[in-house]
């Protein structure tokens, strides 16, 4: 519970920090709450994971001003996606943790993409141009996860730190 209420700041926090980053690099875009997902999906439990999922997608879609539950339903497909990873590739380390990231981004994005493609009335769909977007942004946030792992490693020895035991816990 503590894990998830953490990254859900922090998921606040990078947000905040997404916009005005990507006002000052030109539009370049990012997806960085997505990083507490990833590093819930290597480091977390089942439902600790899961629930800092919905909470960093539930943050997307407050930020992103589109449809309620796309991004939430999007995140947990990523957070499951690398799940999986972890249990079958080596992704402990700055560049898998990086790589993992990349494509976890890569999957909500080409997914918001279709769905919305999908859905959208005839002449409002978004172009299949937008492929690249989304890739450029893989690739920003896949450079950021490998820049602010050492902060997440340092979120996580915080939270895991067990209370010394007082007077009363004797």
């Amino acid at each position: 519970m503590k894990r998830a209420l953490a990254s859900f700041a922090l998921a606040v926090a990078l947000a905040g920090a997404q916009s005005a980053l990507s006002l000052h690099l030109g539009g370049l875009p990012f997806a960085l709450p997505l990083l507490p997902v990833v590093w819930a999906a290597v480091e977390a439990g089942l439902l600790e994971g899961l629930g800092v999922a919905v909470a960093a997608g539930y943050v997307l879609d407050l930020f992103s001003g589109g449809p309620r539950g796309l991004l939430v339903s999007l995140t947990v497909a990523a957070w499951l996606a690398s799940r999986l990873a972890r249990s079958s590739l080596s992704v402990r380390g700055a560049l898998g943790f990086a790589a993992l990231t990349g494509g976890a981004t890569t999957l909500v994005g080409l997914g918001a993409l279709l769905l919305a493609r999908f859905t959208a009335a005839p002449g409002t769909a978004p172009a299949a141009s937008l492929v690249g977007r989304v890739l450029l942004e893989s690739l920003a946030t896949a450079v950021a996860g490998l820049l602010l792992h050492p902060l997440l490693r340092r979120l996580e020895r915080f939270v895991e730190r067990q209370p010394e035991p007082g007077l009363l816990a004797r």
